[in-house]
């Protein structure tokens, strides 16, 4: 069993790598700032920690595959994303 300590340091950890892999991802300090919350809730209250930590990870791949991209077709996929996020209704690109 974990100890309380390192339960707190690792969700942070997480949070903080959720953070920025969310903006490397194109994510606005807002958007950055609603993901991380998600590892550093589920971990300190040590609920679905798994899928936290697992959504976490699946963020930093995908950031890390952004990034080795050439700049052209990172643009198209920021294009894409912020065209797709224009079809919600009250948002805007």
């Amino acid at each position: 069993m974990e100890s309380r300590i390192v339960r707190i340091l690792k969700a942070i950890v997480m949070s903080a790598i959720m953070y920025g892999s969310a903006h490397v991802l194109g994510g606005d300090a807002h958007t950055c700032l609603a993901l991380s919350t998600i590892p550093c809730v589920l971990g300190i209250t040590n609920i679905a920690t798994d899928i936290a930590y697992s959504l976490t990870a699946l963020c930093l791949i995908s950031a890390c595959v952004i990034s080795a991209l050439p700049p052209e077709r990172v643009q198209k996929i920021h294009a894409v994303i912020s065209s797709g996020f224009a079809l919600l209704p009250g948002t805007s690109p």
